[in-house]
C-alpha cells in the first residue's frame, strides 16, 4: 500500500485521490509522505507553470506643459514696473514678476489705498452681505 501511494505521489496525483484509493484521509496521506521524506515541491518541479512574462517596459510620459507666468500678464498699460525696493509712497504696491525679479506696478494711487484701481479690485473682493444668504430650514 505504501509503495502504491509513493508511486501515485511521484506521478503527481492529488493527496485526496490517493487517500480514496488507499483508504486514508488527505491529512493522513500528507503525513505519510512527509514521514517518508517526500515533498510535493521536489516532485512538482518539472510540472510548474511557466514564469509569467515580463511586464512591458515603461513608456515615459509627456513632459508637463510649461508653467504660464500669470503675473507677467497683469502688467497694466501705462505702468512702469520697477524693482520692489525702488517703489515710493503713492505708487501701486501690487507685486509683479518681471523676468524673475519681483517688481511693483508703480501706477499712481489715492492716498487711502495701497493699490491702483485695477489691482485694488483684484486684491479686495467684497463678500456677499449676510442678508443675501438663504437659510434652509428643515
Amino acid at each position: 500500500m505504501l509503495q502504491k501511494a509513493k508511486a501515485m505521489w511521484k506521478a503527481g496525483t492529488r493527496p485526496t485521490e490517493i487517500g480514496k484509493l488507499v483508504g486514508k484521509s488527505r491529512s493522513a496521506v500528507l503525513n505519510m509522505m512527509t514521514r517518508q521524506g517526500l515533498q510535493r515541491s521536489d516532485i512538482a518541479k518539472g510540472m510548474r507553470a511557466p514564469a509569467p512574462p515580463a511586464p512591458p517596459p515603461l513608456v515615459p510620459r509627456r513632459p508637463p506643459p510649461p508653467v504660464r507666468k500669470e503675473t507677467e500678464e497683469r502688467v497694466l498699460k501705462g505702468s512702469t514696473p520697477r524693482p520692489w525696493e525702488t517703489r515710493v509712497f503713492g505708487e501701486c504696491a501690487f507685486p509683479l514678476l518681471v523676468e524673475g525679479i519681483t517688481c511693483s506696478c508703480c501706477l499712481p494711487v489715492t492716498p487711502e489705498k495701497l493699490y491702483c484701481e485695477t489691482h485694488h479690485k483684484v486684491m479686495h473682493v467684497s463678500a456677499p452681505s449676510f442678508g443675501s444668504r438663504r437659510r434652509w430650514v428643515e
